[in-house]
């Protein structure tokens, strides 16, 4: 089983890398969507985070928490969709 961690980022530089670093080992992937922050907390995190891999993506204008999950869902499912695929295959 793979696990992946969705961050939606709107004003959140002041705890944002403190939740990263808590995140387990058990996480392979950290997806962190700048939710068009006005703050700029995917630079901030781009810039500040040296604690683990993550994919951060900045969107074009706010689309509230859904909207910033649903931005992480979509960047982590090729990847899954992989893994599944493959592990489906090798049970039957």
């Amino acid at each position: 089983m793979r696990i992946a961690v969705a961050i939606p980022c709107y004003k959140v530089t002041q705890h944002v890398l403190s939740v990263i670093a808590a995140i387990g080992p058990e996480v392979e992937a950290i997806y962190a969507v700048d939710d068009a922050c006005p703050d700029g907390s995917g630079r901030f995190i781009e810039e500040n985070n040296r604690d683990r891999a993550y994919a951060c993506s900045t969107t074009p204008r706010t689309g509230g928490v859904g909207g910033a999950i649903i931005t992480a869902y979509k960047a982590a499912l090729p990847t899954a969709w992989t893994s599944w695929s493959r592990s489906t295959a090798t049970a039957r």
